[in-house]
């Protein structure tokens, strides 16, 4: 097990920790908004970075990993916002198993 380097100063972007809540549309969908569970301090680390060309336009999508406090409520399907870019949760582990800190590796999709 690899202890994880806990330095609170790095958590220095504020961002907002969301949770989608489906509703019935009236037609037989779903309607899906999302709903701010908590503003957080994290760190931001970008890994990879991926360009694609799709019906003649440029979408590039970006993989970050976000560290933040320990929280239990943290779920992959979950999302955390920072202005206007939106990072989608796809993991979440708690690199040391100390319930001190969590990793959400995110996906970031831009145009």
């Amino acid at each position: 097990m690899r202890a994880v380097r806990n330095d609170p100063g790095a958590l220095s972007k504020r961002m907002e920790l969301q949770r989608p809540l489906e509703t019935s549309d009236g037609s037989g969908g779903l309607l899906v908004t999302w709903e701010t569970v908590a503003t957080v301090w994290c760190e931001l680390k970008p890994v990879r970075h991926l360009a694609q060309e799709f019906a003649q336009q440029s979408i590039e999508d970006t993989w970050h990993d976000i560290k933040l406090r320990h929280r239990a409520d943290v779920a992959s399907g979950q999302r955390l916002v920072m202005a206007n870019r939106i990072f989608k949760i796809e993991t979440v582990w708690d690199p040391d198993e100390r319930a001190g800190y969590l990793i959400c590796r995110t996906r970031e999709q831009g145009l």
